[in-house]
């Protein structure tokens, strides 16, 4: 199973979600699971968000490197499974790439069990609470992710 995660720029959010997709798929000794990350409007050779970053460390999740990665045809391709952070990147997901429409949802689906599709909003440049509640909601995403899609 191939599963990408999706953000604007993929310096926070999606880059997030993929560590931590990574991390619980190590420890759960899945090798037939991949994940990677991508920007509907990434910024090729930049560089994490550095508040994020730290808040990973906080986490135990370091250390951390990554670069932005543009969304091209070839991760859609890839994808088993399109996992968005807002409305917006399924809507240009979508209207690029009209093959895509059933493999993306809102990663914000599997934050509880009702499949209502919130969105995860960005916490760049705002606040260290708005990066610990998007911390917040995509750990729990990524758990009912992993409960409800991988281990079944």
């Amino acid at each position: 199973m191939n599963l990408l995660f999706v953000c604007t720029a993929n310096i926070s959010r999606s880059f997030l979600a993929e560590r931590l997709f990574k991390q619980k798929i190590e420890g759960l000794l899945l090798d037939d699971v991949f994940s990677a990350s991508a920007g509907v409007f990434g910024m090729p050779g930049r560089t994490a968000d550095p508040v994020m970053v730290a808040h990973l460390e906080d986490a135990g999740i370091g250390p951390v490197e990554h670069e932005s990665t543009q969304l091209e045809k070839e991760h859609i391709d890839w994808a088993d499974l399109i996992l968005v952070m807002e409305w917006a990147h399924r809507e240009k997901i979508e209207t690029s790439w009209p093959e895509s429409i059933d493999k993306v949802e809102l990663l914000g689906k599997y934050i509880t069990n009702d499949d209502n599709e919130e969105e995860i909003l960005d916490p760049y440049g705002r606040s260290s609470f708005h990066y610990r509640v998007a911390l917040s909601q995509i750990q729990m995403a990524i758990d009912g992710l992993i409960r409800r899609r991988v281990l079944v």
